[in-house]
């Protein structure tokens, strides 16, 4: 029998060598062989957005409620007391925070584990001369118990773009001779999203995926996906953007068209970045009306999530100041997971924990 996470890291107190043995990287690997889903989703309150971040959480599990069973007290505070901790990514179990929402210049950067409640300041990145354009989380516990955070900062001397990686196992920056002179116009680089080694970061008005292979340090460029059936027109042309993220080494992508907003498709990734495909077609009509207060507003995707082996896969959604919802892809069944009070906004901040 598999002991809870938890309770393997009390074990660790029991001795030297159980501390070693749990912590060994062959042992988690046996323990967890493959990618586990993401057990819910953090809240982030809107009107603490700016001065106070709090959160509470959302668990995917029809027998939890919505609540404040985080590993920290509604906020995190861990740095100097003027100023408050933001979430920014979530990657595999860590977070990746900051101390300003609105000045990457002037942020302080860390990485959290909520499993342990441990976190570690990292250094702020060289920059010098460059704009700071986004900070993105690189971990996977099946490869390496290391992780990297990659910085895209633009220079001003040239406009060029200059990526810097910081290496956990190293302690320090380090600048890439990868540099790229232009990205896709609207790239948003404060949203990347970590799937099979690669950071992917989307461009909506020019239809492109830009991604970062970590390993390998090499930039390229990904055509979006093209709605079917409208006379090949490129999904971001005049879709509205829904959701863009990841699950269980998958890639996902869903856009809205014109006003049929309850009816729509995800799209996966192909494995060789060869092409995109329709993975789930969604019709939410059922939603609508067993739920009519949600009729005049839209419906939000927050996450995909990927079942395990004989378990179903899932979109949990929501409509802004009203609920959040599980609908189940291969049944089309659905289930409200709570309620979301008016003045409170979801983030898309993932953890497995």
């Amino acid at each position: 029998m598999l002991l809870p996470i938890d309770t393997l890291l009390k074990f660790k107190r029991v001795s030297k060598r159980w501390h070693t043995l749990i912590s060994i990287h062959d042992f988690t690997k046996l323990r967890t062989p493959f990618p586990t889903s993401p057990s819910g989703l953090f809240v982030h309150t809107f009107y603490s957005l700016c001065r106070n971040p709090c959160y509470d959480f959302i668990h995917f599990s029809p027998n939890q409620k919505f609540s404040c069973a985080v590993p920290f007290k509604k906020y995190l505070a861990f740095a100097e007391k003027s100023s408050k901790i933001n979430i920014l990514q979530s990657c595999n179990g860590l977070f990746l925070c900051s101390t300003s929402l609105w000045f990457p210049e002037k942020d302080h950067y860390f990485i959290y584990n909520p499993t342990t409640n441990q976190h570690c300041k990292i250094p702020p990145p060289h920059c010098e001369g460059s704009e700071i354009n986004g900070v993105s989380l690189a971990f996977d516990p099946s490869k390496s118990p290391h992780y990297k955070v990659v910085c895209v900062s633009k220079k001003e001397r040239d406009m060029s773009f200059q990526i810097e990686i910081y290496s956990s196992n190293k302690g320090s920056w380090r600048a890439l001779i990868c540099d790229f002179v232009t990205a896709p116009h609207g790239t948003n680089f404060h949203h990347g999203v970590f799937c099979n080694g690669v950071i992917h970061w989307l461009s909506r008005l020019e239809s492109t995926l830009m991604s970062f292979n970590v390993d390998e340090e090499q930039v390229r460029d990904t055509l979006l996906p093209r709605k079917p059936n409208d006379n090949d027109k490129i999904i971001g042309e005049w879709g509205t953007s829904c959701y863009f993220g990841a699950c269980r080494d998958q890639l996902y992508l869903i856009d809205i068209y014109g006003p049929r907003i309850l009816v729509f498709d995800v799209f996966e990734m192909a494995k060789d970045y060869s092409s995109w495909f329709v993975k789930y077609h969604v019709d939410l009509n059922a939603v609508s009306y067993a739920f009519p207060r949600v009729l005049p507003a839209r419906f939000s995707a927050l996450c995909i999530v990927e079942g395990e082996v004989g378990e179903d896969s899932y979109l949990v959604l929501n409509t802004p100041g009203i609920l959040v919802v599980r609908y189940n892809f291969k049944d089309k069944t659905f289930y409200k997971l709570c309620d979301i009070v008016s003045e409170s906004i979801v983030m898309m901040h993932i953890d497995a924990y």
